[in-house]
Formats: C-alpha cells, sequence, structure tokens
C-alpha cells in the first residue's frame, strides 16, 4: 500500500516540530506498532479525489478500511462509491464523519477553501481528529490551514 500512510495518535507519544504535531504511523489495518498496540482502526476521508487522492483511496477501500470521500466533480467519486467508499456533500461532512481526513487540492486557493472554507473541513474537526494537507500550496496557505485545523483541537500533518 504505497505512500497510504495514516495519522494514528493512538499508537504513540506525539513529537512537536514547530506548532505541526507529528505521530506515529501505521501503514495497513492489521500492522502493530513496535510496542504491540492494535493498527489504525479508525474512518479515514478523503477530500480531492485525482491523481494521487483517487488510487490512496483505492487502495484502503481495498484493504479493508472504512474510506469516506469528497470531491468538486462528484462525479468523480463514483468509482470509489462502486468498491465501498461512502459519500459526504461537504468537506466537513467528511472530516466530522472521519477519524482522519487527507486533502489533496491542485493549487492553493482550493485547498484554503476546502480546508477553511464555508462547509470546510475546519468546521468538521475536533479534539482528537487528523487533518492531512498533501496538496500543492505555499507555505503562507500551509500555515493558514494548520491554525484553522489545529484551532479546533485537532492535529495537523503536511
Amino acid at each position: 500500500m504505497a505512500a497510504a500512510f495514516l495519522l494514528c495518535p493512538r499508537l504513540a507519544l506525539p513529537l512537536r516540530r514547530g506548532s505541526r504535531l507529528l505521530v506515529c504511523c501505521s501503514a495497513s489495518a492489521s500492522s502493530s506498532d513496535a510496542a504491540g498496540g492494535v493498527g489504525f482502526q479508525g474512518k479515514v476521508g478523503f477530500l480531492g479525489l485525482g491523481i494521487m487522492g483517487a488510487p490512496m483511496a483505492s487502495n484502503l477501500i481495498k484493504a479493508g478500511y472504512d474510506v469516506t470521500v469528497w470531491n468538486r466533480t462528484k462525479s468523480k467519486c463514483d468509482p470509489l462509491l462502486s468498491l465501498g467508499a461512502k459519500f459526504e456533500s461537504s468537506p466537513a461532512g467528511v472530516a466530522s464523519s472521519c477519524d482522519v481526513t487527507f486533502a489533496m487540492l491542485a493549487d492553493p486557493e482550493s485547498a484554503a477553501e476546502v480546508a477553511c472554507g464555508t462547509n470546510g473541513a475546519a468546521e468538521g474537526m475536533a479534539l482528537g481528529k487528523g487533518y492531512v494537507d498533501v496538496s500543492t500550496v505555499d507555505d503562507a496557505t500551509s500555515k493558514l490551514i494548520g491554525k484553522h485545523i489545529t484551532s479546533t483541537g485537532a492535529s495537523f500533518l503536511e
């Protein structure tokens, strides 16, 4: 499951680098951490189903994960829905229904709108949730998104 890492705050104590929270990751539902913990059992959200997002979400669904998706063009969700993904009508809906949400947007404007705009992911974030942003953005946009996400008590990883 190449490049499909999951934010797993239950598996290790966090390390801080600046204002961003870094946590232990697990690569499969059946894996366990070095201390003998249980692999990630939570719900995973995907915002943006382009060249990177769709294959990653597909691999997680095929591996048995509970995946919820959203995309600005809803038809891009259809192949994943046919594999068993769930659909939410907004980024806030995905974030509120998932333990960890991955965002993969093509540009800074889209990434900021999806995370921080009306019905954006930040509206669905809360303590104990994680937001992983692998969008193509500049440093200022990443900091803006991180500020909005962490203000909810959620963890942010870029």
